[in-house]
């Protein structure tokens, strides 16, 4: 009975590990079908839990039943024990083992629920463990495709900004040595260049980090792949969530990468 509770609540608890409403993780929050299964699965244990603990009470109350009837047996030593008695102990001990046989007809069945509620459980966790993975893998190669986007918006930002920068140089060179006020104006667009220039070589910056980020998330998605028993879901759904965050940050170096190449386009009209 004591292995039948324990094993009932690992069940519970690696239910309770994945269950969406306890990690309501990017990767599993709107998984409603998976959500009702494990619903309906920790329903199920939660049930067999209580019918164990109750037959648990059970049997508690039937071993203080039988201590109780056979505690005239030792007193055996301090005075006579009378046939009578003994007859009604024995069967008082008949109807107790009688009651044990029910209990354990009762129990038995109830091992094969959890045995086989166990295999349900490893089933729908291997199941959604494999969905995981492949989610993994469409978001890596999301992120592939954000960061090879990035790279084209960085050269093409980086190429506008040399124009911009060579066109200022050619008016210094060229225009403004007789007229101060354009050698001032174009000290200040010198400025505003470098500050652009800074900008860019930050977002540079958070671009080679990503890329670090995307790797590392490739690395771990392949140990998953070739190993998958090795990781808990939540480890799983962690690197997931990871990789969202990561899709974010592209998108977000993507708006200021847009917004400083549209600059540089109106500065060098």
């Amino acid at each position: 009975m004591d292995r039948q509770l324990t094993k009932i609540g690992d069940i519970i608890g690696r239910l309770d590990g994945v269950n969406p409403i306890n990690n309501p993780t990017p990767s599993g929050k709107d998984n409603t079908s998976f959500l009702n299964e494990v619903q309906d699965k920790l329903d199920l244990a939660n049930n067999l839990r209580d019918e164990l603990e109750k037959m648990q009470e059970k049997l508690a109350a039937t071993r203080d039943k039988m201590i109780n009837h056979v505690q005239p047996l030792n007193d055996l030593n301090e005075r006579e024990v009378t046939r009578p008695e003994i007859e009604e102990i024995l069967k008082s001990l008949d109807n107790i083992n009688d009651d044990l046989m029910n209990q354990e007809r009762e129990i038995l069945p109830k091992s094969q629920d959890i045995d086989d509620l166990e295999k349900d459980v490893d089933g729908m966790l291997e199941s959604d463990k494999g969905r995981k993975i492949e989610d993994g893998e469409r978001k890596l190669q999301d992120l592939n495709n954000k960061i090879d986007d990035l790279n084209v918006a960085r050269e093409d930002a980086f190429k506008k900004l040399n124009e911009y920068k060579n066109l200022i140089a050619n008016a210094k060179a060229n225009q403004s040595k007789n007229d101060p006020e354009l050698s001032g104006k174009l000290k200040t667009l010198e400025t505003e260049a470098k500050l652009i220039e800074k900008e860019l070589i930050d977002l540079d910056d958070k671009i080679n980090d990503l890329k670090k980020k995307r790797n590392d998330a490739k690395k771990l998605l392949d140990e998953v792949n070739s190993n998958p028993n090795k990781f808990t879901p939540q480890q799983i759904d962690a690197m997931l969530s990871a990789l969202d965050d990561q899709k974010d940050k592209a998108e977000s170096i993507n708006d200021k990468l847009r917004t400083t190449d549209e600059l540089l386009d109106e500065k060098i009209r």
